[in-house]
């Protein structure tokens, strides 16, 4: 445990907290391994630590023995009622607030004496390191293009993908030449990927002009009133965060909006995410009437 809590975390300090012991008894646990194995296992890189090449080799190996271990020492399974650690979940809150409303209610429910926490996800390209730093139980996000090996997902929700705009300012969007002689607003998190609409006009050799770039989907709501912009999002979002806008359908093939629910492959045989993972999907199910 001691050995993955460092790798996982590729940092002592870090690791210490996760298994709740002081930082001197993971360094000393730690040198009893470098000394058995006659390997350092973790070196210094920048303010942290990154594994050897052995400790690389290493991890899976020990991560496989020790879920096996866990698998039978687990005399009953998870109890929800008794947990009373921190549930933590990382999404777009705004693009998800009705379902993530229902599965807090849920939470709250089967899990009375837990607290809960919704944290802002930004761009998905924040989700490995989430998950990797164990700083969230699970996130949910825009399905991504490629995965990363260390990472499962589910789908949890889709939507269909229009162009919003207001109404007393301009009319519905009625062709790929109108779409692209608009002025655009989009959401932007930061992150380094294109947008599936930028790679859809690149194909026909087209671009559309982006005038403004807003945190979250209610500050692009707000900011669209009285201005004759307009958004390309999921329909969902009419009844909440773009609400006062119109909205037609979109004149781009643009494939729905997918959202998965992502977590580590290191938590795929634990109880308790498992349990957690079940519950989000019965609560988007629930809220999106399926």
């Amino acid at each position: 445990m001691l050995f993955l809590a460092v790798y996982d975390n590729n940092s002592v300090s870090k690791a210490a907290d996760q298994l709740g012991v002081n930082q001197s008894t993971v360094s000393y646990g730690l040198d009893r391994l470098r000394n058995a194995l006659n390997d350092p296992l973790f070196v210094k890189s920048g303010r942290g630590i990154v594994a050897t090449d052995r400790a690389t080799l290493l991890a899976p190996v020990v991560r496989s023995l020790v879920e096996g271990f866990d698998s039978l020492t687990q005399a009953r399974a998870y109890a929800p009622e008794e947990d009373q650690r921190q549930i933590a979940v990382a999404a777009n809150v705004m693009e998800l607030l009705p379902m993530l409303k229902t599965l807090f209610d849920r939470l709250e429910k089967l899990a009375p004496n837990s607290q809960f926490k919704f944290l802002e996800l930004g761009s998905r390209d924040n989700t490995k390191e989430l998950l990797d730093q164990n700083i969230v139980d699970v996130v949910i996000s825009v399905r991504s293009p490629s995965l990363p090996n260390a990472l499962n997902s589910r789908m949890v929700f889709r939507s269909e993908i229009v162009c919003f705009y207001d109404a007393d300012m301009r009319g519905p969007i009625e062709s790929i030449e109108d779409f692209v002689l608009a002025d655009h607003a989009t959401m932007d998190f930061g992150g380094t990927a294109k947008s599936t609409i930028d790679m859809l006009l690149e194909k026909e050799s087209l671009e559309r002009q982006i005038k403004f770039r807003a945190p979250n989907a209610f500050a692009l709501g707000k900011m669209m009133k009285g201005t004759k912009l307009i958004t390309s999002m999921q329909k969902a979002l009419g009844g909440l965060a773009l609400r006062g806008l119109s909205h037609c359908a979109h004149p781009l093939e643009v494939p729905e909006a997918i959202f998965d629910l992502v977590w580590h492959k290191k938590n795929d045989s634990s109880p308790r995410n498992t349990w957690l993972r079940e519950t989000i999907i019965k609560s988007f199910g629930a809220a999106a009437g399926d």
